[in-house]
């Protein structure tokens, strides 16, 4: 629930938030992301980090990502994404594929918000073990 709070301060302080958008149109990016990437390139790098995931989860995240109507949308299923590349992989593979698409979120998303994802590793290597 605070990331969604901080989203949406975050796009009510940017100048022409409020000008209403269509859907199908993307969102203003911060002046220091002109080289970013477009909303489908991202969808793209998203919907990768799902290529060797089967089953019903991972096609109805493919789904998800390409109806996402924003960047922040994207962002807010790292956590479904995470769960199912660490469910058919490791956690370690999913932190890392997860951590690989924050140079492509930089400029649709405020910095605060672009933290790693914390690789806690597998069961074996409990420090109790």
């Amino acid at each position: 629930m605070l990331v969604l709070t901080v989203l949406t301060r975050w796009r009510q302080a940017r100048p022409g938030a409020r000008v209403a958008r269509g859907a199908h149109q993307t969102p203003r990016r911060s002046e220091a992301a002109v080289g970013c990437l477009q909303l489908s390139e991202l969808r793209d790098r998203t919907r990768d980090v799902l290529r060797d995931c089967t089953g019903v989860e991972a096609d109805r995240l493919r789904i998800r990502i390409g109806c996402a109507a924003d960047a922040s949308d994207l962002w807010l299923m790292r956590c479904d994404i995470f769960q199912v590349v660490a469910n058919q992989h490791l956690q370690t593979v999913a932190a890392n594929r997860i951590n690989d698409l924050l140079p492509a979120f930089d400029g649709w998303l405020p910095r605060s918000l672009l933290a790693p994802v914390a690789d806690r590793g597998c069961v074996q290597d409990a420090p109790w073990d």
